[in-house]
């Protein structure tokens, strides 16, 4: 319903900026505060209809003052939504026991803020809890000035995420100065890249989908980006991907299906893969990590062939047209090594139904025995375990030369820890919170290598 008030609590400017103009384009009157303080104090002379509260506010934070907000004779039925970029499992169910009556993710998808907000409103169940990541070409249909705003408040939104987006120092040294090729984006998740790659000190060069640079141009980059989408699947960048005038390390990035579909040649002939709602610290992370693995001496195992950077001149597995998790494969079994339990049971309930046998272990001394004991063909370890970590299960399993593919479980914001794993000779890694379906298109591409 429109010209209802509603009150923005958030210590981001841009986003304060950028939600209020969203907002005020749907006939919201919107008023803003930039910590908890200033929020209770106008609403003392304010009972809006709804709240958005940044769970992240410093000094009294979100869920303090929605506590507290509750405690306010004429606000206790307010509505209240949390805002946050935090990833752990308990954070909505947090929010929800404080006294929140939603959850949004940030960063907001620019286009679905004013319908969750309508939804809240009006008193109706979002299809959703959490909103895709925000992006320049999601932008509402408004009036050509309201447009240009939105725009220029999103792009300051954006390099605001991509200078506060966390990366290790080791990370941010191998992007300095380094040429990254990002060919095929659409304009603004172009834009998109070539800012965080800025933010860091790295110098993107970008490429529309039709356009196909000199080879020495593209011999120059350090890493080459391409974007994979049904409108992209036919273009010369993409139809011409195994030749050889593609010189660096190469990163495909797109929707899980649209990369499911390539030709799995393709698929293993990529360094690596940017799936789905991905944000600019993982854009970032991956990028610097082909970077490093691109100049690591193969470990001795791998150079028999188990690298991920390995690049096939055939599709055609060393398993077997199907690898080694195809019908009647001896080695379709993974050790999945995790002391949580919702994680364990996760994993374990996607990989079975896709025809993968799991042994679970919630140690790591555990999953080193069952590893020796049944040679499996995969390894998924998270980096702290019980006994020993993920990185020294991780470098036993070198050490001892066993033929085994692993795949390392970290926490978001612990880069140092990826850039470990692969120095000690880990095949690919996922951040946690992670989408189960992901981490089985990374162990089936694995399995093809």
């Amino acid at each position: 319903m429109a010209h209802e008030t509603i009150l923005i609590v958030d210590d981001s400017p841009s986003l304060l900026k950028l939600a209020a103009a969203l907002l005020r384009s749907e006939e919201y009157l919107v008023h803003i505060a930039s910590n908890a303080e200033q929020a209770l104090s106008t609403l003392r002379m304010l009972r809006p209809a709804l709240i958005l509260v940044d769970l992240q506010l410093p000094g009294i934070n979100g869920l303090e003052l929605t506590r507290q907000i509750r405690q306010i004779g004429n606000l206790r039925h307010v509505l209240i939504i949390a805002m946050t970029a935090l990833s752990r499992n308990s954070i909505e169910q947090e929010a929800l026991d404080a006294g929140c009556n939603g959850f949004i993710a940030k960063p907001f998808d620019s286009l679905k803020l004013g319908l969750r907000i309508r939804q809240y409103v009006e008193f109706e169940s979002p299809a959703s809890p959490a909103l895709l990541p925000a992006t320049i070409d999601n932008l509402p249909a408004t009036a050509p000035e309201t447009g240009i705003l939105l725009r220029t408040l999103l792009e300051e939104h954006s390099r605001e995420l991509a200078a506060n987006a966390p990366l290790a120092d080791s990370l941010r040294c191998e992007l300095a100065q380094k040429r990254i090729g990002v060919f095929g984006f659409p304009d603004g998740e172009s834009y998109r890249v070539s800012s965080a790659l800025e933010r860091v000190g790295a110098r993107p060069l970008a490429f529309s989908a039709d356009e196909w640079p000199d080879p020495g141009v593209m011999g120059d980059c350090d890493a080459i980006m391409l974007h994979v989408r049904p409108e992209s699947r036919a273009i010369k960048w993409l139809t011409s991907a195994l030749d050889s005038s593609f010189p660096r390390p190469v990163i495909l990035a797109g929707k899980r299906g649209h990369l499911q579909d390539l030709d799995i040649s393709l698929q293993l002939w990529a360094s690596d893969l940017l799936i789905d709602l991905w944000q600019p610290e993982e854009m970032l992370m991956r990028v610097g990590l082909v970077i490093v693995r691109n100049s690591l001496p193969a470990h001795s195992f791998m150079a028999a062939g188990s690298r991920v950077l390995t690049r096939p001149s055939s599709g055609k597995s060393p398993h077997g047209a199907s690898g080694p998790f195809g019908p009647g494969s001896f080695r379709s079994e993974v050790v999945v090594a995790d002391d949580d339990a919702s994680i364990q049971i996760l994993v374990e309930t996607v990989l079975k139904n896709h025809g993968v046998n799991c042994q679970i272990v919630s140690s790591g001394t555990d999953a080193l025995q069952m590893i020796r004991a049944r040679r499996p063909y995969a390894a998924i370890l998270d980096v702290n375990m019980p006994g020993k970590t993920g990185f020294e299960v991780l470098a036993e399993i070198r050490r001892e030369e066993l033929p085994v593919r692993v795949i390392l479980l970290t926490a978001r914001q612990q880069e140092d820890d990826t850039t470990r794993a692969f120095k000690l000779g880990a095949d690919d890694y996922v951040v946690k919170p992670f989408n189960p379906m992901d981490l089985l298109m990374r162990l089936r591409r694995l399995s093809h290598l």
